[in-house]
């Protein structure tokens, strides 16, 4: 874990943590902070545990996802009675956040190249799993996917972790991208948020207060799966997207906690004339 940083509400000047995402060189931090004013998507310096820049958007702003080369940011934003979009902003530009696709409810992930954009799309008054064409803009759904924001792609492009609860708990599983009817489970007993670990060698998930880790391999021409290991147990947050994320450059795992209460104070001793106490000992 990120054991030399610890990001505190004083830090930042904020309240609570909501939705995040690691860049892709592991040194800053996209996350929806919620204050006395509201929510904000704000970029965070991991090394100088500072609030940093605020992304202009409009409405509610959650669930951010990276460009490859971390120079754009896309998030779904949210008014009041009306539909979710996706929209982008360029980080470190002062301009204001566009509308990518009016359709647009999620962006989940994005393809190494920066070509294809896997999301959430409304359809009417239904959601659809789909992956968008930034260049053609055009959208193509998942036909065996089941609609949930908790997937990723793997680093190298070629295959789809996701989540589905279609056997009637949530599992893990990984399809080829672009899809195919082919799928593997990878979760043995129940899991959710599947994350690619470096090299795609490795698939990070939770399973209640569980963080597991699976040894992937991708050489052949069908993905193979090891032992599941259990890394830690923590009290994990439940926002509407990921609780945790992994650094792709060095492995390290940054997780949404729940905070631990101060105890409460239900009596206060006092002690009078401690000095002559003291000396009579």
């Amino acid at each position: 874990m990120f054991s030399h940083v610890r990001i505190s509400s004083a830090c930042c000047g904020v309240e609570t943590f909501g939705t995040f995402k690691l860049s892709p060189d592991g040194q800053s931090l996209a996350a929806v902070v919620y204050g006395v004013s509201g929510s904000e998507l704000r970029i965070i310096d991991l090394q100088r545990e500072s609030g940093g820049t605020i992304i202009d958007a409009s409405g509610d702003p959650d669930l951010p996802t990276w460009s490859p080369s971390g120079s754009m940011l896309y998030f779904r934003s949210t008014t009041l009675d009306e539909p979710s979009v996706v929209m982008v902003a360029n980080v470190g530009s002062s301009a204001p956040a566009r509308v990518v696709h009016e359709d647009l409810a999620t962006a989940d992930w994005i393809t190494p190249d920066g070509s294809y954009l896997g999301v959430m799309y409304h359809d009417g008054d239904i959601q659809k799993a789909g992956y968008y064409d930034l260049n053609e803009q055009e959208m193509h759904e998942f036909p065996y996917f089941y609609p949930s924001p908790l997937s990723r792609i793997s680093h190298s492009g070629s295959y789809i972790a996701f989540t589905t609860n279609k056997t009637g708990d949530y599992e893990i599983y990984v399809q080829p991208f672009p899809p195919d009817e082919r799928e593997w489970k990878v979760s043995p007993n129940g899991g959710e948020e599947p994350v690619w670990g470096e090299n795609d060698e490795s698939i990070y998930f939770r399973n209640r207060d569980n963080l597991y880790r699976i040894d992937v391999s991708l050489d052949g021409e069908e993905p193979t799966f090891g032992q599941v290991d259990t890394l830690f147990t923590e009290p994990f947050e439940n926002p509407d997207g990921y609780s945790f994320d992994v650094s792709s450059v060095d492995g390290r795992v940054l997780l949404l906690r729940t905070p631990v209460p101060f105890p409460e104070v239900t009596s206060i001793k006092m002690v009078f004339n401690a000095p002559a106490l003291i000396n009579n000992d």
